[in-house]
């Protein structure tokens, strides 16, 4: 079961008194950064050191990321603005670089989540009652999101996506394979609109 493991704190005052907390949580916290609205929760229990999230300076997050396992990173850049019920599901690694503006309403996965194969995937309710998950079978591949990237309201970027430098993802895309620079794009999937280039 997913438990929610920490609510945040936007003044640095009040982090530093709860630095403890922090360290439980494996979040590194930029400066000037408004976590205030996001939840991090966790699929699998946590005892390990290594830092899962990063987040930079700067950033104003809302929504949720969710970490499927101990070795699952999110690194988030500067200057990042994440709107409201915009979800992150990570169970290898899913970047985004500086200067990123997502919209509400995203969601970002890097996994199928279940094996394409009915066969691997026929026991997953009966194992979700026991509080297991076998990713033994499950396809997932790292999301980079490049620079001045502009991700538009209910757009959903799969496992294995990379979104060039100041790309532009029209709200409700399904973004399936990577995205070329400079380029803005829309559909389901999504596909090519026009380049935006000066």
């Amino acid at each position: 079961m997913l438990d929610r493991i920490m609510s945040y704190f936007t003044r640095r005052k009040r982090i530093r008194r709860n630095a403890n907390l922090i360290r439980k949580v494996v979040l590194r916290l930029g400066y000037n950064s408004d976590i205030e609205n996001l939840e991090i929760l966790f699929a699998t229990d946590l005892k390990h050191d290594a830092i899962n999230v990063v987040i930079g300076d700067d950033c104003i997050l809302h929504g949720k990321i969710i970490l499927y396992n101990i070795a699952s990173k999110v690194i988030i850049g500067n200057r990042v603005y994440i709107g409201p019920q915009t979800t992150l599901f990570c169970n290898r690694a899913i970047t985004i670089e500086n200067d990123v503006l997502l919209s509400w309403g995203i969601t970002i996965i890097d996994t199928n989540a279940h094996s394409i194969r009915f066969e691997e995937r026929k026991m997953d309710v009966l194992n979700w009652k026991k509080g297991l998950k076998n990713w033994e079978n499950i396809r997932s591949a790292p999301v980079l999101i490049r620079s001045k990237v502009w991700v538009g309201f209910n757009s959903i970027i799969t496992k294995g996506v990379t979104i060039g430098q100041e790309a532009i993802i029209s709200c409700g895309s399904v973004v399936v394979k990577n995205v070329e620079e400079n380029s803005v794009v829309g559909g389901n999937p999504s596909r090519l609109i026009k380049r935006n280039e000066a």
